[in-house]
């Protein structure tokens, strides 16, 4: 049994949201003053457009530092993207630091559970531990009691950091090798109530210009549904995308987010001119699960562009599936149409594939 879902209109929108439901870390591009053992990476690199590198040997500690003032005060997590190069088991420990500028009072989060190839992580900040380093004894004063070393004023708490740091420690005997990319936090995940999703990592919060959207991003997960509408039959939904790299975007409608099937309305993303509409599921004719294209196509004198934002729209109605790609918000070009009747209602919902990173927002769902 299905519940189909009544109202004429559905809205999601986080255009509106303070630009500090997020704080933006660091991007590990070359124009932030990391300073440390770690070296600027051009090539190998998730979002933007270089990464860092740090690779410790034999157990010798390696570290990466930048001074930066920031208010961390009302962070519920930080989000992490990180490759690790060499096997799991090379790394004695590696750890994120937030603290004062010599890092004599610090918050530190010892990160594991990482998988060779690019990982997306997140640090609960109730999970951090702190730490305060005593002075130490310097010298005997004239009258013979002892004079302390001066230490910096200590960091009175998550408001007051002024310096992050990552430092990586190898098992003896053994080479560990990290790039680090993209570090941020989150001061509400309100977000995730709007979406159903296999992995909470899919989904975050972004900055597009001077106001927020919901960030997408396709390590953890390929497809979110709305939760508002379980099901619907005959409808058009449309939503602005922006996006941040290589990789595909788009439509997941009359979905089983639990399975991933449904049928999916794909741009190619940046850099080609492509698009799709294609199936996933089982069907009639096999057993198996397919992933079957039921038309594709290409647009004449014209490229995805990083950081544009495209409008793009489908109608469905009963077998009839159409998709539409719009560059002004107001005309629209017709990219394809298809009849196909294996999925006649389902979730409505937004899908990533690629290694794709986007922004969406302005969501509207219309029956």
């Amino acid at each position: 049994m299905e519940i189909l879902f009544k109202e004429k209109e559905y809205k999601l929108s986080y255009k509106d949201k303070s630009s500090s439901t997020f704080v933006d870390i660091a991007n590990f591009e070359g124009n932030e003053n990391w300073q440390g053992d770690g070296d600027i990476d051009f090539t190998n690199f998730y979002e933007g457009e270089t990464s860092f590198r740090l690779v410790s040997q034999d157990n010798k500690k390696v570290t990466l530092a930048l001074t930066k003032d920031l208010n961390l005060e009302k962070a519920l997590n930080f989000k992490f993207l990180i490759k690790l190069e060499s096997d799991p088991d090379s790394f004695e420990s590696l750890n994120l630091i937030f603290g004062n500028k010599d890092l004599s009072s610090s918050y530190r989060y010892s990160i594991r559970g990482l998988t060779k190839g690019w990982n997306l992580i997140i640090l609960p900040k109730e999970n951090f531990s702190s730490s305060i380093k005593k002075a130490v004894p310097a010298a005997t004063s004239e009258e013979g009691s002892i004079a302390e070393t001066p230490v910096e004023e200590v960091a009175s708490n998550w408001g007051n950091i002024k310096k992050v740091a990552i430092e990586l420690i190898s098992r003896p005997k053994n080479v560990s090798s990290i790039n680090l990319d993209f570090l941020w936090a989150e001061t509400e995940d309100s977000y995730q109530q709007d979406w159903n999703t296999v992995s909470d990592k899919f989904l975050s919060l972004g900055e597009n210009g001077d106001t927020t959207n919901l960030l997408v991003i396709n390590l953890a997960g390929s497809t979110a549904s709305m939760k508002r509408i379980s099901s619907a039959k005959d409808y058009t939904v449309q939503a602005k995308f922006t996006p941040l790299k290589t990789g595909g975007f788009g439509f997941f409608l009359r979905n089983d987010f639990t399975t991933n099937y449904g049928y999916y309305l794909m741009m190619g993303g940046v850099g080609t001119n492509t698009w799709s509409i294609f199936k996933y599921g089982v069907f009639k004719d096999k057993p198996q699960v397919q992933n079957l294209v039921l038309a594709e196509g290409s647009i004449t004198n014209f490229k995805i562009e990083k950081n544009k934002t495209y409008l793009l729209k489908s109608e469905m109605s009963g077998s009839r599936i159409t998709f539409y790609l719009s560059l002004d918000d107001k005309n629209f070009t017709r990219l394809g149409e298809v009849r196909d009747d294996s999925f006649i209602s389902g979730g409505v919902g937004i899908a990533a594939n690629g290694g794709s990173i986007f922004l969406v927002d302005d969501i509207a769902f219309f029956q």
